[in-house]
Parts: C-alpha cells; sequence; structure tokens
C-alpha cells in the first residue's frame, strides 16, 4: 500500500488535533523517523503548499482524534480534502480517547454501521489504551493496541515530601470544564473549605463562583512544583485513555483519585459522594501524618509510561505496517 522503496526511509505525516500530532511527530523523529506535522484545523490548511508536499510525499499518513466520517462540516471537509490528498499513502487512524467515545456514541444510536464498514476498508487502526481498544472492538472496528505515548513530567531523584497543608491538585481545560468534572470540584471546594485545591490547563473561565480556595494555574509547561505541592490527584472526566496527569501522579507518588481503573489509583465515579468519601480518607491519612508519597507506584508508572518505550513501539509499529 505504500510507495516507498525498499532501503529508503519511512516517511511520516501526522495530521489531526494540533497538540497531539506535534507531540507523536517530535517523538517519532527522535526514533529515526522521518515525520511532519501537516496543519488540519481548520481543515482547508490541508491546501496549503507545504501542506500538500507533506501529505502527498508521504508514506504513511496518521489521522489522530479526528474519526473517519464525522458528520460536521469539519469532519466531511476534512475526511474529503485528505481521502484525495493521500491517495497511494497508508492511511492509518490512531484512536486517542474522544473520537471512540463519539464514534460508540453514534454506533449504540444506530448511524455508523456503514461508516465502521468503510473505516475498516480504508485505514489501519491503532488504539492508544486497551479500553480504546475494547471499546472499538464493541463496534467492530479492529484496532492493534499502541499504547499513547507523552511526554510526562517525571521527578528527579527522591521523591518530593507531602506538603504541609492538604491540597488536591486536578486538570480541567476552560473549554471543557463539564466533561472534566468541573462542577465536581467546585462542589467538592465548598463542601471542604479547608483543603486547597489547584486547577491546571485553564484559567477558570467557566466557574465565576468558585470559592476561595480553588486556584487556577492556566496552561503550565512545568508541572512538577505542582505534584510537588501537591497531597493527591482528581482526575475525572468523562470518558479517558490514560491522561498524562494520571501518569504523573503516579509517577511523583501521589494518591490518584481516578474516573478509570489503573493500578495504584483508587476509582471513583463522578458522583460527590464518592469522591468525597475517599478524598476524606486522605485528608484524615495525611492529618495524622500517615500519607507519604507512594513509592511503589511511581516505580511501576516509571516503567509503564516511560516515553522513549512507547514511542520506540508507536516507530517499530509504524515500520512494520509501511
Amino acid at each position: 500500500m505504500s510507495r516507498r522503496l525498499k532501503g529508503e526511509r519511512v516517511r511520516l505525516a501526522f495530521v489531526g488535533q494540533a497538540r497531539w500530532a506535534q507531540q507523536l511527530a517530535n517523538g517519532t523523529v527522535a526514533q529515526g523517523l522521518d515525520a511532519h506535522v501537516v496543519s488540519a484545523e481548520p481543515p482547508w490548511n490541508l491546501l496549503r503548499l507545504t501542506s500538500l508536499r507533506s501529505l502527498m510525499g508521504s508514506d504513511v499518513v496518521i489521522r489522530v482524534g479526528f474519526r473517519p466520517g464525522a458528520k460536521t462540516t469539519r469532519g466531511r471537509l476534512f475526511d474529503a480534502l485528505l481521502g484525495v490528498l493521500s491517495r497511494g499513502s497508508l492511511r492509518v487512524m490512531y484512536w486517542i480517547g474522544t473520537d471512540v467515545q463519539r464514534l460508540v456514541a453514534e454506533v449504540e444510536g444506530g448511524a455508523a454501521s456503514q461508516r465502521t464498514r468503510a473505516m475498516r476498508r480504508t485505514h489501519w487502526h491503532l488504539a492508544g489504551s486497551s479500553r480504546l481498544k475494547s471499546e472499538l472492538a464493541a463496534v467492530g472496528v479492529d484496532a492493534r493496541l499502541v499504547d499513547f505515548p507523552s511526554f510526562v513530567s517525571m521527578p528527579v531523584g527522591r521523591l518530593p515530601d507531602m506538603p504541609s497543608r492538604f491540597t488536591a491538585l486536578t486538570y480541567i481545560p476552560d473549554f471543557r470544564s463539564r466533561f472534566y468534572g468541573g462542577d465536581v470540584i467546585l462542589e467538592l471546594a465548598r463542601a471542604r473549605p479547608d483543603i486547597d485545591f489547584v486547577v491546571m490547563g485553564g484559567d477558570g473561565t467557566w466557574a465565576g463562583d468558585a470559592p476561595t480556595n480553588v486556584q487556577f494555574v492556566g496552561w503550565v509547561s512545568d508541572p512538577a512544583p505542582l505534584y510537588s505541592h501537591s497531597s493527591c490527584v482528581l482526575r475525572l472526566p468523562e470518558h479517558d485513555s490514560v491522561g498524562a496527569t494520571a501518569a504523573e501522579a503516579l509517577l511523583y507518588g501521589r494518591p490518584l483519585l481516578y474516573t478509570e481503573s489503573l493500578p495504584y489509583a483508587k476509582l471513583v465515579d463522578r458522583e460527590l459522594t464518592s469522591v468525597l468519601a475517599a478524598l476524606d480518607d486522605l485528608h484524615r491519612a495525611h492529618s495524622k501524618g500517615e500519607l507519604y508519597p507512594n513509592v511503589n507506584a511511581s516505580n511501576w508508572a516509571r516503567q509503564e509510561f516511560d516515553p522513549e518505550t512507547r514511542f520506540a513501539r508507536l516507530a517499530n509499529v509504524l515500520r512494520e505496517m509501511a
């Protein structure tokens, strides 16, 4: 399916959600592959000369997060342009999270059986986590598991001690506050004014009535100080693969309250009572001086989420495909 001649380097084009496409390109370049990012936000950027050259000169085109067959105007335009410009290249769909949630909703609503059959004909599929692989299989998409690689923040040396004041850290981007449990965080803060809540990822434009024990720190390029000064981490999305916030919480040995099942994490749902009970348990342990960094969790996470290992795996899979 590829135009690459034996002995030539694999030429990759990552196209889709800009942040993740760039991250994947950077990581695979470090693994010796010729990788580029093609801007698709908005989709007509695909018609720029640099985009045309990159797409038409690539052996493998990897869609990141922009699922085939989306019914929006943007989705239809993206499909049409990419279908023409990537003709002759191997097409890969890398499923990373919300894209799977939306596909499953469409299939359950009876709207996507024809679409999933088309995807099986036109794309190879990679799943960014075992959960996503299972969800895709349930709707007829056979995806190869390639755990999504991220450049996560790693602690250096000894794990930082717990802070003197109990502090809960979370991640909530402004444009998806409800999806990430923003309303739950505000309820928790009102119920527990003696706990500090630190929110990274956004400025809190959605939370006009936030209590004074909630601090918004915006987008943070180096989150290490935030993890070092936190007592626990809350990750409460509606649906998730395995977010970088969850991985980093364990890497720093912090207790993790999570809406997904993950080793060393406390599984909670998005109801206030569930999260509050788990949070109170940690707060009591902290008050007694019995809350410590979890070295075992950190050691496990160092192996599980090692970026170089994950990027090497992705690069090897793409080489095999090409």
